[in-house]
């Protein structure tokens, strides 16, 4: 036990035929894989109370998958599974273009390694479907955990409501890795029950489920103890059509932005993409509020996109230089944003005290916005004048993925699992 250092338990659901791949989970569907699931966590829970606390401390990793998953619409896709690495290896080899055996399927939307048709919604819901999974909270602690990761490999399957269960279950953690899949939110999604059509929850609901189950694990649910933080929400660009225009351009909630803030002040990394605002969680900064610990902030706005006027991305930004100026220990912000093929970061860093705009589209920063950032650098470099801003433009027409721009941007370390974006940019 002592040797551990890292535990992955995969959750192997239910499999279902092609009779069943075209049509959404039933609720009686759901609720055989919702007892796996929680039997599988409750055994493992009552296995890991009894270890003893490590010194290096204890990753716990969960993912969960049906491995029908990747046999009929999904076969391109990373589930966590034994299947994975059959899929890397047609990456490597390029056998993904040249073997006509991968992906050839023609009922499901796949001829010689070419995904011809995408899954329609509800196959999309099959995968990426909420579901009412709820855990004991008689579940014992688990004093031996400090690090708990949910990569995007696990879709849909387990949403911040559980999730917040599990993690107030750890006494000791100090990191947490959660990717959220956006397709969760499905607007007028339907489910079949015993034969018959149901509504379930609807955009607007859903929306705001998923956002009090937010609010709730950031600001009662996470152990004190924990200081790093990064949440990413996913989404597939080349589903996106399929769905309402909220859907696809998701305003975030303020209220979650202000809670996210508020556990800032304990934190000493925060990412958080797509999830929130920056502009939320700098409007509920106080004034009298320092950050004692922060070292890594990156969040994401919708402000940074082109057709913002340049006079609130200016806004952004200086109100960003006015809550960095109370960061003592702070070493890199950067704000970002990806959507429709554009994506933009502007980052600070401390180790020689620079502001960087980095996007697909040309800005110049000007001079209030430097001049803020210039009496924010002197401040935290106890007077030395110390500024260096560079406007670096992408020369590309249309960034593919999240994936890339991650890349082509140059983010800080740990906005993503670097195992999910290396799935992220093959898929």
């Amino acid at each position: 036990r002592p040797l551990v250092r890292h535990i992955w338990i995969h959750i192997q659901l239910q499999p279902y035929t092609c009779q069943r791949c075209q049509d959404p989970r039933t609720k009686v569907w759901d609720n055989a894989d919702n007892r796996i699931i929680r039997r599988t966590i409750t055994r493992l829970f009552s296995i890991l109370a009894t270890w003893e606390p490590a010194e290096e401390g204890l990753t716990l990793e969960l993912s969960a998958h049906s491995i029908s998953d990747s046999q009929h619409w999904f076969r391109d896709h990373y589930f966590g599974g034994d299947e994975d690495r059959d899929l890397d290896i047609r990456f490597e080899t390029h056998e993904r273009s040249t073997n006509p055996g991968f992906g050839h399927a023609v009922n499901h939307g796949w001829r010689h390694t070419q995904q011809v048709e995408f899954p329609g919604k509800n196959a999309l819901c099959r995968l990426y479907g909420s579901s009412a999974l709820k855990f004991n909270k008689n579940l014992p602690l688990v004093p031996a955990v400090t690090r708990f990761v949910l990569r995007r490999q696990c879709r849909g399957r387990l949403l911040p409501g559980p999730v917040s269960t599990l993690l107030c279950k750890f006494p000791r953690l100090e990191s947490v890795v959660y990717e959220p899949w956006r397709m969760r939110d499905m607007d007028e999604q339907t489910r079949q029950d015993d034969g018959k059509q149901s509504e379930i929850c609807g955009y607007e609901e859903r929306f705001l489920t998923i956002h009090v189950d937010c609010q709730d694990l950031v600001e009662t649910r996470l152990p004190p103890t924990v200081r790093g933080l990064s949440l990413f929400e996913d989404y597939t660009e080349d589903y996106a059509h399929l769905f309402s225009p909220e859907f696809r351009a998701r305003a975030a909630n303020p209220v979650v932005g202000a809670a996210f803030a508020r556990r800032s002040l304990h934190l000493e990394q925060l990412f958080v993409s797509f999830v929130i605002d920056a502009q939320h969680f700098f409007d509920a900064c106080q004034s009298d509020w320092t950050w004692n610990h922060l070292q890594t902030v990156v969040l994401t706005s919708r402000l940074l996109h082109p057709s913002t006027p340049q006079e609130d991305i200016n806004a952004l930004l200086r109100q960003a230089a006015d809550v960095a100026s109370r960061m003592p220990r702070l070493q890199t912000m950067a704000l970002w944003n990806y959507v429709g093929g554009h994506g933009a970061v502007f980052k600070y860093a401390s180790d020689v005290p620079s502001i960087t705009w980095r996007g697909t589209w040309k800005i110049a920063l000007e001079l209030p916005v430097r001049l803020t950032w210039e009496r924010t650098v002197a401040q935290r470099t106890r007077g030395e004048l110390v500024s260096i801003a560079q406007s670096v433009w992408l020369d590309f027409a249309f960034v593919p993925s999240r994936g890339d721009i991650i890349k082509c941007l140059e983010l800080p370390e740990g906005v993503l699992d670097p195992e999910s974006l290396q799935q992220m940019r093959r898929e």
